[in-house]
């Protein structure tokens, strides 16, 4: 069995939230949470009836998902973004939606499982983030004040305790 490296010591009064779940230890940088922002909405870019994720906020999502998950992975995505996006000459919050989308498209199939990792944590926590209840979640009363507008776009009316067809017998 390998030794406990951890045995002995208490962990940093910060280490968790109040529901026992992982707190990043630092902040990701302002540049960061752009180069999140820009990939969200380059993933679900507003249209006539959509305002966008990014407008919804969930680039916020993304970042503390991603930290939450690793510390130090937005920072990492928005630089291999970053990288990326030299290529072209800028930086990826600077480019164009098709842009932002080759991008994208490159570190999904880039020959690095690493690289394509990162790409599919952006791509995973975006439509979480857009789709779940995230965005009408209030994460202080930890309770869902408001249903998301794209569930009523989509025709879901939310979650229930059971549905009355599926209780015969029970």
């Amino acid at each position: 069995m390998p030794p406990d490296r951890g045995a002995g010591r208490p962990d940093p009064p910060d280490a968790a939230d109040a529901g026992g779940r992982p707190r990043p230890t630092e902040p990701p940088e302002e540049s960061t949470a752009a180069t999140i922002r820009a990939a969200v909405e380059a993933i679900l870019p507003p249209d006539e009836e959509f305002p966008g994720a990014a407008a919804l906020g969930v680039g916020r999502h993304v970042v503390e998902a991603m930290e939450t998950a690793l510390p130090g992975s937005a920072d990492l995505a928005a630089r291999l973004l970053d990288a990326f996006a030299a290529e072209a000459g800028a930086r990826f919050a600077g480019l164009d939606p098709g842009g932002r989308s080759r991008v994208l498209r490159a570190m999904c199939a880039d020959e690095a499982a690493e690289v394509r990792d990162i790409a599919d944590r952006v791509l995973l926590f975006s439509l979480g983030g857009t789709y779940s209840e995230w965005t009408g979640f209030d994460r202080s009363a930890r309770e869902l004040h408001t249903p998301p507008a794209v569930w009523g776009e989509m025709g879901y009316h939310g979650p229930v305790v059971a549905h009355p067809d599926y209780r015969d017998g029970l």
